[in-house]
């Protein structure tokens, strides 16, 4: 690696540690906070589709359907769930 890729992998690094602090995800080795950092820009509908088990769409409020995985995160529970817990979590208690 030349010196010139250093400082793009290291602010690369940065970025990303800086927004999961934002998001409050704890563990910046997660995979699941990898999955949410590199899908932070899809709509909470489809990522839930494209990652997390069809049933948790029936417990999805409307209006988080349209809204970033980024602005879900940020806004934790919409009404009375939790979607933040839908999004970040991978057992199916929740269909």
């Amino acid at each position: 690696m030349d010196e010139e890729q250093k400082p793009t992998l290291n602010k690369s690094l940065k970025d990303y540690e800086d927004w999961c602090r934002a998001h409050n995800l704890g563990n910046t080795n997660s995979p699941i906070s990898r999955q949410l950092y590199e899908n932070r820009a899809l709509t909470v509908e489809t990522y839930i589709g494209k990652f997390r088990k069809g049933g948790v769409k029936g417990v999805l409020p409307s209006e988080a359907k349209n809204m970033t995985v980024a602005e879900a995160l940020k806004r934790g529970r919409i009404g009375n769930v939790n979607v933040r817990k839908l999004i970040t979590n991978l057992r199916d208690k929740f269909v």
